[in-house]
């Protein structure tokens, strides 16, 4: 995709309205989420068609195309490659800057700029004019002023023998804007030659404001899946094998897929004393308010499957039969059916919740069963096992359990 300009925001240029291609992202996560042949671009990239730049052009074959109604045509680019290697790239962006000021302004603004003044020589009528000047000036929007100051820079022909400044500038005169996707495409350049297949979602023949009211919306109107959702839908929606089969390519795409067999455990596992008590984000929204928080329960489990406390790592090196904090610590987060801290976990808030009226366990009816208070009672008294001598912990086990995971 060399034929679509990237219009990035950069010290060169302000008025752009892409961001700052984040290199590292593209190279920690993006080009190798991309070399797996199994992956490809889960959305289309969009793009802003020029109908002409002056040194290019994307034409389709047909002119009246009714809104509403699909129709196939044939969309032809054009692009005059020695002009977008000579000098020729800044006169055509100088026109494109100078339209977009007399659409905005009614030509107010260039003549400020660009008409001498009548009584040019005149001291006092110098000075009443420079007043004037000021006086529109602080009238002048800020994003009209990025663009005057643009056309500065393109007319001061200094500015063309900067390469950084060039680059800038051979965006803005390609046959069309990049809108989103650029990391993508970016990653599919270094791919190969062959790069990448992508399907491309066009916009024809639209105005500039058109392509930065797209960008915004697009980057601003996603709501991300919540993380108990995800947890939700690897758990429930994937078979153990097919979930194994997916695992390395949900990491490499940023799924945390310790966090999804943690929390599948203690929001499904029927051994779990909050089985069916965490709001997952699944079924109607309005019974959320009868459920436990996420967070809140990613926090408490968190303490048990990390293992790192003192009784906790105690307990491990009795189960493992080992003096080394590091195979305890492996046999205690075994992601086997029923892995040792899960046990524990399960034993320790059965015996709480047992401790106290069934109907306390439940949201809404007690002071306890909320995520805050369930994690502070836990606190206490880890800080109290914490506190045992060694030897308390000796041959510790959970009661049997014979039991398999949900899932």
């Amino acid at each position: 995709m060399a034929w679509a300009g990237i219009p990035r925001k950069s010290d060169e240029l302000l008025t752009g309205f892409q961001r700052f291609r984040n290199d590292e992202r593209v190279d920690r996560e993006v080009v190798p989420f991309f070399q797996n042949p199994k992956n490809c671009s889960p959305t289309a990239v969009i793009v802003g068609l020029r109908r002409d730049t002056g040194l290019a052009k994307c034409l389709l074959d047909k002119n009246v195309i009714e809104a509403g109604c699909p129709v196939q045509a044939t969309l032809t680019i054009e692009i005059d490659d020695k002009a977008l290697s000579s000098n020729q790239i800044f006169e055509s962006a100088l026109s494109f800057v100078r339209r977009r000021l007399q659409v905005s302004s009614g030509n107010a603004l260039l003549e400020v700029e660009d008409t001498p003044s009548e009584n040019e020589g005149n001291e006092e009528d110098e000075g009443e004019d420079s007043e004037d000047e000021d006086g529109i000036s602080e009238e002048i929007h800020l994003g009209s002023s990025t663009l005057l100051q643009m056309k500065e820079k393109l007319e001061d022909r200094s500015n063309w023998e900067n390469g950084a400044f060039r680059k800038a500038i051979e965006d803005y005169v390609k046959p069309a804007f990049l809108i989103d996707g650029q990391h993508r495409v970016s990653a599919a350049a270094k791919i190969g030659m062959k790069g990448l297949p992508f399907i491309v979602c066009g916009l024809y023949d639209a105005d500039w404001e058109e392509q930065v009211f797209q960008f915004t919306v697009v980057n601003l109107k996603p709501k991300p899946i919540p993380p108990s959702l995800i947890t939700s839908i690897a758990a429930l929606s994937l078979t153990k094998q097919e979930q194994k089969e997916i695992e390395g390519r949900l990491t490499q795409a940023g799924v945390r897929m310790r966090e999804v067999s943690m929390m599948s455990l203690v929001g499904y596992d029927p051994e779990s004393p909050f089985a069916d008590l965490i709001d997952m984000a699944v079924g109607d929204p309005r019974n959320k308010s009868q459920k436990l928080g996420y967070g809140a329960l990613k926090r408490i489990a968190s303490e048990w499957q990390r293992g790192t406390r003192e009784s906790m790592t105690l307990i491990a090196k009795s189960l493992a039969d080992t003096t080394s904090e590091r195979v305890a610590r492996a046999v205690w987060r075994d992601t086997s059916n029923a892995p040792p801290w899960f046990q524990f976990f399960c034993v320790f808030w059965k015996a709480i919740r047992d401790s106290y009226p069934a109907e306390l366990w439940s949201k809404g009816k007690s002071r306890l069963f909320i995520g805050a208070h369930l994690w502070a009672l836990q606190e206490v008294i880890l800080l109290q096992a914490d506190a045992q001598v060694a030897s308390t912990w000796n041959r510790c086990s959970p009661r049997p359990n014979s039991r398999t995971s949900a899932g």
